[in-house]
């Protein structure tokens, strides 16, 4: 006859080794507050820096500034500052009917200024920056391509300002002023412009414009991707811009920037984001936490059953 032996295992409550609770750390143990906020600002510092040095090397990050001397009156001071990525879309006709070409300006257009008598008292109510660059690579056969654009004074104080470029700050006079108009002189060629029925040198250019409206105490700021229709088949899109004309109270920095409406948009979109987000972090961290107490919980019931 066959045995079957049970064998049975006792556990001994008293030899098993004492249950220890581990404690979240002492607010002595925990980094101080300071150090916290330390560290992260830190992170947001270097973020930054980071950011800004990959704009500063982009190769379609424009940065253009120029700079005013008047001898006679003592004057050196900047009269036009701007930064912006530009993207131009042109329509064009093909056989097949229109198409739309985009070309980007590249950060290393040439750029130069031009204004109606600019270093003359009676002059300077507007000042055009020119910005000129070769799509070809080719310096025997180029085809330079040139975007103009002029900011104006403009207003009731217009008829009565004299020469706003150099204005000191401490006059107080203040004056507004706009992108009043811009051109493109631009080539339709095979690379930019495939199976184009009209080849050649064209030209788009509209004066009436009333964009980046602005006081000459203030610089237009405009981190978002807007499109400015300048004609029926010529439009630009400008990003992260910022610009700032005719007057400055220090060279080389733009004064206190006005945003532009559609950054303005995006920021009241973006706060229910941000509360939602947030909500919803403090919802799965709570859960988390419970989840983490309840399962250290029914450990320790077990043990305690043992």
């Amino acid at each position: 006859m066959m045995r079957i032996h049970f064998w049975r295992h006792d556990l001994n409550c008293r030899n098993a080794p004492p249950y220890k609770q581990t404690s979240l750390p002492s607010a002595r143990d925990r980094p101080p507050q300071t150090m916290r906020l330390s560290a992260l600002c830190l992170g947001v510092f270097l973020l930054g820096i980071c950011l800004t040095e990959a704009q500063e090397n982009d190769p379609n990050w424009i940065d253009q500034s120029f700079t005013y001397e008047d001898a006679d009156r003592n004057i050196n001071s900047m009269y036009l500052y701007t930064v912006f990525y530009a993207n131009l879309s042109i329509t064009y006709e093909t056989n097949d009917g229109l198409e739309v070409a985009n070309v980007t300006v590249p950060g290393n257009a040439e750029g130069v200024t031009g204004s109606a008598n600019i270093t003359e008292a009676e002059g300077c109510k507007e000042i055009t920056l020119i910005l000129t660059w070769n799509t070809t690579g080719d310096s025997e056969n180029p085809n330079d391509w040139e975007l103009t654009m002029t900011y104006q004074v403009y207003g009731k104080k217009a008829d009565k300002a004299n020469s706003v470029c150099g204005l000191l700050r401490e006059s107080e006079k203040i004056y507004q002023y706009q992108l009043r108009k811009i051109s493109l002189r631009y080539y339709l060629d095979e690379e930019n412009f495939p199976d184009a029925n009209n080849p050649g040198e064209h030209i788009e250019e509209n004066g009436e414009l009333e964009y980046f409206q602005i006081t000459t105490e203030s610089s237009y700021l405009c981190h978002s991707t807007v499109t400015y229709p300048v004609t029926d088949s010529f439009s630009i899109t400008f990003t992260e811009y910022q610009g700032q004309a005719f007057d400055f109270f220090e060279n080389g920095v733009f004064d206190t920037a006005r945003t532009c409406e559609e950054d303005k948009a995006e920021r009241g979109l973006a706060a229910p984001i941000i509360v939602g987000l947030g909500l919803m972090a403090l919802i799965v961290l709570t859960i988390v936490v419970y989840a983490i107490l309840r399962i250290r919980q029914a450990r320790q019931n077990q043990y305690q059953k043992l």
